[in-house]
């Protein structure tokens, strides 16, 4: 009798654990079916920690631009994409046209970043972009035509990439000079821009293809 009620026990505890392992396991095909769905719908579902950097304790974030300067048919703004890690920070200073074609010469550039305390932060490189090509350590491009086009894709413009470790870092200073000419009209932007670095718990913006 006794071996009887043990081997019921048994029985029951075996009922239960292959129950509960059902369970896991169909839980389990579902939240993965809902994943592999998310992910060719376009959903980003992966938790991440993204950094942003906000203008002069503001509610502006560098990610959309700052315009440094504007003409009728020019914009040159300063943007900070976020997608980069802390330590291989991107800041780039950007020439485009917002009407027509344009000739652009660049015959000086600077972006510096100093800490609160006036101390610089050092500059890791520098890259310059156009529309189909690129080069590192340099800024200097001449008579190189931008313009505006109908579409975005067919755009012709000027970005100077700049790269700074800014981990560890909660504010600072950016300072920019960029000493140009447009279709031989000579210009000069100088600014210095606070910058605050915050963290937010976002979604990773993950895709399918």
């Amino acid at each position: 009798m006794q071996r009887l009620r043990l081997y019921h026990v048994s029985s029951n505890g075996m009922k239960r654990l292959l129950k509960y392992l059902l369970w896991t396991l169909l839980t389990l095909f579902v939240a993965t079916i809902i994943w592999v769905v998310g992910l060719f719908a376009g959903l980003p579902l992966i938790p991440f920690v993204e950094t942003d950097y906000y203008v002069n304790e503001s509610n502006q974030t560098l990610a959309n631009g700052l315009i440094l300067k504007q003409t009728d048919s020019s914009v040159i703004k300063l943007e900070v994409p976020n997608y980069f890690s802390e330590n291989d920070q991107c800041f780039d200073t950007w020439v485009s046209s917002t009407k027509g074609q344009h000739f652009l010469t660049i015959k000086d550039f600077s972006l510096q970043a100093f800490n609160a305390d006036q101390s610089e932060i050092k500059k890791e490189n520098t890259y310059l972009f156009w529309d189909n090509g690129s080069k590192d350590e340099t800024f200097k491009i001449e008579n190189y035509q931008i313009s505006k086009s109908a579409t975005t894709e067919n755009d012709k413009y000027v970005f100077i990439r700049t790269v700074f470790d800014t981990e560890g870092l909660d504010n600072f200073i950016l300072s920019v000079k960029l000493n140009f000419t447009l279709d031989n009209k000579t210009d000069l932007v100088e600014q210095k821009v606070n910058v605050n670095k915050k963290h937010r718990l976002t979604w990773n913006p993950l895709r399918a293809h």
